[in-house]
């Protein structure tokens, strides 16, 4: 995107250094931040309160912050007045299209991303990233 009105239509800023869709630090601090960080005041998570909601990661949570950070980058490239809200929304839903698309694929990077969204524990489970990813960000 060169310019703030031109419409995202890949999801390569998701992707980590390996080619994992979905897997870029800064979208996966964000993740684990608003779903495994305890909340203000508790001792308890959202993933810990609500363990059946967090059996795969939520797409609408996924959407939102790569809509948050496209509106971002919106906005640090235009030099007019930016409606930010209107411009979130109508991104979130294009982010919605965009990672259905990326997980109906029948290649190896779809069926690994519907794989990791859809498998919270163990090795392989998104939770042991998002972990790994959090301690590191406390870190800094």
């Amino acid at each position: 995107m060169a310019h703030w009105k031109n419409e995202v239509t890949s999801i390569a800023f998701t992707f980590d250094d390996n080619n994992n869709a979905y897997h870029s630090v800064a979208l996966l601090v964000i993740i684990a931040h608003r779903i495994m960080q305890p909340i203000s005041g508790r001792q308890m998570s959202l993933l810990t309160l609500f363990p059946e909601s967090y059996t795969s990661l939520p797409k609408h949570l996924i959407c939102k912050i790569c809509a948050l950070i496209v509106a971002v980058f919106r906005a640090y490239l235009s030099d007019q007045v930016y409606i930010f809200t209107h411009a979130l929304d109508k991104e979130h839903h294009h982010q919605l299209e965009l990672l259905a698309t990326a997980r109906l694929g029948t290649d190896k990077q779809s069926v690994e991303l519907e794989h990791w969204l859809t498998t919270c524990n163990g090795s392989d489970g998104w939770q042991t990233k998002l972990e790994q990813v959090l301690k590191q960000s406390n870190g800094l």
